[in-house]
């Protein structure tokens, strides 16, 4: 559930922060496999 938490954490700063916090996100999709920010539109 945390990994959620963190995927919607980093999806709500893709706004704010593209560059930084999309290499973020891209580490936990190779960690996880969850489904993309842009899919929970």
């Amino acid at each position: 559930m945390i990994d959620i938490l963190l995927v919607l954490f980093f999806c709500g700063l893709l706004g704010n922060h593209g560059n930084y916090i999309q290499t973020k996100a891209d580490n936990l999709r190779h960690l996880n496999s969850t489904p993309k920010c842009q899919d929970n539109t």
